[in-house]
């Protein structure tokens, strides 16, 4: 008797969890009302190592437009989410596009160095997952470990019908440095 309803129990959970999950890629999402959610929403992903929480967290014409372009940067961006190591008190900065001058709003892409970054959906503001690190540099020939807040994630992020998605950029180019030119030699 106690055998079956302990089975009985078990196949309620896993009713429930298959349930859950298979509601999850399209819910997941829903109730961002801020960047902080989304990205409160994004670090619970991260921990549950839940790739299909992780997804719906990125905007679904992106979604779309990188598994028909570049599905590599998609896995990618998943893989490091899913490695991401997030500490407990982290915290979140939201810095606007408009504050980035190597975003070009017009084409949607950003450009650092030489790389250039085509947004298919353009975003609004960039995320800042912060929290504490450790690092060992060297301080007069010695290695030191200091502590301090820095980056563990930035995402490009953007609101559409009242939430907040992630939105995925693709290289486009590789641009080589400009060369510089040589002075015209003044004439005499």
């Amino acid at each position: 008797m106690k055998s079956n309803i302990l089975a009985t129990t078990a196949v309620l959970i896993l009713m429930a969890a298959a349930f859950l999950f298979g509601s999850a890629g399209e819910s997941f999402a829903q109730g961002t009302p801020t960047p902080q959610a989304l990205g409160e929403k994004l670090v619970a992903g991260i921990k549950a190592k839940d790739r299909n929480a992780l997804t719906a967290l990125i905007n679904p014409e992106v979604v779309a437009y990188m598994k028909k372009n570049d599905e590599a940067k998609l896995e990618e961006t998943l893989q490091n989410w899913l490695n991401a190591d997030v500490p407990q008190d982290h915290e979140f900065v939201v810095h606007s596009v408009k504050d980035i001058p190597d975003y070009n709003a017009a084409s949607k892409t950003l450009t650092f160095g030489a790389v250039t970054m085509y947004f298919p959906v353009a975003p609004t503001d960039f995320l800042i997952l912060v929290g504490e690190v450790e690092a060992t540099v060297k301080e007069d020939g010695k290695d030191v470990v200091k502590k301090g807040k820095a980056p563990i994630t930035i995402d490009a992020v953007m609101q559409d019908k009242g939430n907040w998605y992630v939105v995925l950029p693709v290289i486009t180019k590789n641009q080589q440095p400009a060369q510089p030119q040589p002075r015209a030699q003044p004439q005499q």
